[in-house]
């Protein structure tokens, strides 16, 4: 990407990543960011709108420049990316290993939606069809499509191609890292932020990133006041960085219109809820209650059948309860499950 972060304003690189001073097999050797006053936020709590405000800000940018290579040199798109950036959990292949897990925390979430709602049977049933045996395959599309379909009318459906670039892959709460104005806890000002470990980075939607940004670090009450007015904010920062680096304007209007995103973002909050029954138990539990997937104890190789799985599970606390059945009810609500 080095010669489109050389088109960009003087002083406004991409540099939203910790600095790599060795990387060579399975050993890679990071920048501390805590020695520059990185801190993380509360995991439990969530990300608040300032804070998922400067995640996007750095999101767009990201974005942005893998639209610009694909447009104006698709062969290093091609060759330096997607060439190079293979999904590593969601392909045909680890379906047989997932299976088990997923069908754990499905029904977990399934059983959290069913107290949350006894009255209504509705929101436990499109959850179930959901995440019945054909979840694992359907989320295996969602990474890897490269066309969607839309409804424009009651007649006609159109067909779009999907955006595609170099996506985090695993944007939650404690892979970005924020410094602040002021190393005290009074409120503060964010000034940087970095996103950390890219080793589930894919080539896909851009909506991938956000929905798993949104719906697994955010609450349903932000998403109401806020969700619209963020992706408008983010839609506005990539086209920002798309006007450094795309001088026609026909070229780079085409690269990720208003209307494709927001087709996106629906299409892929099913995406943003496969990783929510995973994400939420874990970044809502207490740090003692949550799996040590690397403790000899919690080897699931060591294990056979569903206690393997359970293993992994972290068990639901009344944040991620509320958060979960929430998140499915709001989904539901939209008629986008």
């Amino acid at each position: 990407m080095s010669p489109f972060q050389a088109k960009m304003a003087p002083g406004r690189p991409f540099r939203g990543v910790p600095t790599c001073f060795h990387a060579r097999g399975d050993l890679i050797v990071l920048e501390d960011l805590r020695a520059r006053g990185f801190r993380m936020a509360d995991r439990k709590a969530g990300l608040d709108v300032a804070h998922i405000e400067a995640a996007l800000s750095l999101l767009a940018p990201l974005h942005a420049l893998s639209l610009a290579a694909r447009a104006m040199q698709p062969e290093l798109f091609e060759c330096r990316i997607a060439e190079a950036v293979r999904e590593v959990m969601f392909s045909p292949e680890n379906e047989a290993w997932y299976r088990g897990y997923y069908k754990s925390a499905s029904g977990a979430a399934c059983s959290i939606v069913a107290d949350a709602f006894p009255s209504s049977e509705a929101y436990l049933r499109r959850l179930q069809s959901f995440t019945d045996d054909g979840f694992f395959q359907r989320m295996v599309d969602l990474v890897s499509a490269k066309w969607a379909k839309c409804c424009v009318n009651s007649s006609k459906v159109e067909a779009y191609e999907i955006p595609l670039v170099l996506c985090h892959g695993d944007c939650w709460t404690n892979n970005i890292m924020f410094r602040y104005d002021s190393p005290s806890d009074s409120p503060r000002e964010i000034v940087e932020v970095c996103l950390l470990d890219f080793q589930m980075a894919r080539v896909g939607s851009p909506a991938l990133d956000l929905a798993t940004l949104l719906y697994c670090c955010t609450t349903r009450d932000l998403r109401r006041a806020h969700l619209h007015r963020l992706l408008d904010l983010y839609h506005s920062w990539l086209q920002e960085t798309l006007e450094e680096l795309v001088e026609d304007i026909d070229v780079r209007a085409s690269l990720l219109p208003k209307d494709i995103l927001t087709l996106e973002m629906a299409r892929c909050s099913q995406f943003g809820l496969g990783i929510a029954l995973d994400m939420i138990p874990i970044s809502t539990c207490d740090s003692d209650a949550a799996p040590d997937l690397y403790s000899s104890e919690n080897s699931v190789e060591e294990v056979g059948g569903a206690e393997k799985f359970e293993l992994l599970k972290a068990p639901p606390s009344a944040e991620g309860r509320r958060r979960m059945s929430e998140l499915v009810q709001e989904l539901v609500d939209n008629s986008y499950i």
